[in-house]
C-alpha cells in the first residue's frame, strides 16, 4: 500500500486507533535485523506517513508522526545490529568515526526494488552515546518528501497563505516542533 502524498491514512496522531497502531508495527519483524533491513524499515515508515525514524541500541525502533512517538518493533536492537546499520548507511569508517566522538550526517537515498523509478530520500544522523552505563549508537532519519505539496493542500488558513505568498517587507519567522512541517512550508512557498 503506497502512500503517494506522504500523509498517513489517519488525520492526526490522537486519532490513531488500535488497528492503525498495529499497522505501524514493522511487518515480518525478524529475530535479528540484518543491514539491508534498514531500508525496509524506512520504506515502511514512508508508507505510513512517518516524519522521523529513530533506531537506538537497547531500545525498540521509534516512528514519529505529528510529533507523537510510537514504538514499532517488538524487540530492542543489539549493539552489533546498530553497528551493521551504521556501516550499511555510512560505510566502513562509520563506526570508527562515531567511536572517535564525531557525529555522522548524510543525505541517504535508495531506489525501490519493485519500482526503480521511485526513490526514497532521507537526512540521516548518527551519534554514539551511553544508556544505563553501556555504549550505544543512535540513528535518526528524517523523511525528505519526493514531491513538494501545494500550499492549497496544506490546509492553511487562507489569510495566512495569502500573507506568506505576498510578504514583501520585514522578517517572517516559521517556527514549530521537530517534524511539524517548517521546511515543507518553506519549500511550498518557494514553489508557488
Amino acid at each position: 500500500m503506497e502512500n503517494k502524498n506522504n500523509k498517513p491514512s489517519f488525520l492526526a496522531a490522537e486519532a490513531i486507533s488500535e488497528d492503525n497502531y498495529t499497522k505501524l508495527m514493522i511487518p515480518n519483524e525478524p529475530f535479528r535485523f540484518e543491514p539491508k533491513d534498514i531500508e525496509r524499515i524506512l520504506v515502511h515508515a514512508v508508507n505510513n506517513g512517518v516524519s522521523d525514524i529513530s533506531v537506538q541500541s537497547y531500545l525498540p525502533i521509534i516512528y514519529q508522526i505529528y510529533g507523537k512517538v510510537f514504538n514499532v518493533s517488538k524487540h530492542t536492537l543489539e549493539l552489533a545490529e546498530m553497528q551493521n546499520f551504521i556501516t550499511h548507511i555510512f560505510g566502513e569508517a562509520g563506526v570508527t568515526t562515531l567511536n572517535g566522538g564525531l557525529p555522522l550526517n548524510k543525505s541517504y537515498f535508495f531506489r525501490d526494488e519493485a519500482d526503480y523509478e521511485k526513490t526514497y530520500r532521507f537526512r540521516v544522523n548518527a551519534t554514539k552515546g551511553e544508556y544505563k552505563g553501556a555504549a550505544t549508537y543512535q540513528i535518526t532519519a528524517r523523511v525528505i518528501p519526493s514531491n513538494i505539496p501545494y500550499m492549497s493542500d496544506m490546509q492553511l488558513p487562507e489569510d495566512l497563505a495569502f500573507n506568506l505568498l505576498n510578504f514583501s517587507k520585514g522578517i517572517a519567522l516559521i517556527t514549530g516542533a521537530t517534524g511539524s512541517g517548517k521546511s515543507t512550508l518553506l519549500a511550498s512557498i518557494i514553489a508557488e
